[in-house]
This record gives C-alpha cells, structure tokens and sequence, in this order.
C-alpha cells in the first residue's frame, strides 16, 4: 500500500492533492497497527484508495482539458497571425491598384483633354470649310447666271489661299 501510495504522490504534485496525501499518510501511519483499529483499517484503505482513483482521474481529465485549449489557443494564434499576413498583403495590393487607378485616372483626362482640344481644331477647320463651301456656292451660282469673268474668279482663289493657308 506505502509504494502504491508513493507512485501515486509521485504523480499527482498539485497542492490539494498534497494535502490529501499528508493527511493519508497520516491515518495510514495511525491505522497501520492492525491490532488498534482492525476492520476499520481496511474500511479506510478502501476509501481512501477510491479518493486516490477518484482524484487521479480528476487530475488526468483536467490534464486532458488544459493541453486541448493549449492546442486550440495555438490554433487559433496561428490563424491569427496567418490572417493579419494575409491582411497586410491584401493592404499592399489596394495600394499598387490605388496608385495605378489615379495614373490611369490622370492619363485619361490628359487624353480628354487631347481629344477636345483637336475636337475644338477640328470645329473651327469645319466651320472654315462650311463658309468657303458657302461662297463657292454663291460663286458658281453667280457664274451660272453670267459668263464668268476673271475677277469673280480670281477674287475666289485670292479668297480661297488665304483659308488654306496654316
């Protein structure tokens, strides 16, 4: 019973567990005569060896209990970190698409500007066009009525050279 009783101390270290050991240990020491307390002895080592199982399956369970939340606080701070790694690198991608958004954004309206600058070129060559067009319509109408004659024709070109000319 002593070295039983010793394996199992030897195992369980926790300071109520302690306790219960001196204790027993004691009464082991006061009912180890067997002449003094008789059946009450063997009464005593049956409960207390049923306390011992009782508590050593206690003490494995909450064993058991703390190395599992151990395992899932470790899980979990692994997620974490694996998480904020995953956040950082999603922060860096939204900056590159950032700063290439606003370059394109900038390109854009370089081009807008580009394209109504020769839109508004373009207006002003047309309206040229559109008022030469219009004259030469008066002239041929004019030459249609009459014979042509060198001045009508020759104030058309001085007329039309200096609209072509850039």
């Amino acid at each position: 019973m002593l070295a039983f009783a010793i394996q199992v101390k030897a195992k369980c270290q926790s300071p109520p567990l302690d306790i219960f050991w001196k204790c027993s240990f004691f009464c082991w020491e006061l009912l180890s005569s067997p002449q003094l307390y008789g059946v009450g002895y063997r009464q005593l080592q049956l409960s207390t060896e049923s306390k011992v199982a009782e508590l050593l399956h206690q003490n494995k369970l909450k064993s058991f209990e703390s190395e599992r939340a151990q395992l899932v606080q470790e899980e979990t701070a692994k997620n974490l970190s694996q998480c904020q790694l995953e956040c950082e690198k999603y922060q860096r991608k939204l900056e590159v698409l950032t700063k290439e958004f606003y370059s394109l954004q900038a390109a854009s309206e370089k081009q807008i500007l580009e394209l109504q600058s020769h839109n508004s070129d373009y207006q002003s060559r047309l309206g040229a066009y559109e008022k030469l067009e219009k004259e030469l319509d008066e002239i041929i109408m004019q030459t249609a009525e009459r014979k042509p004659t060198c001045i009508a024709l020759l104030s058309f070109l001085y007329y039309a050279e200096d609209i072509f000319i850039i």
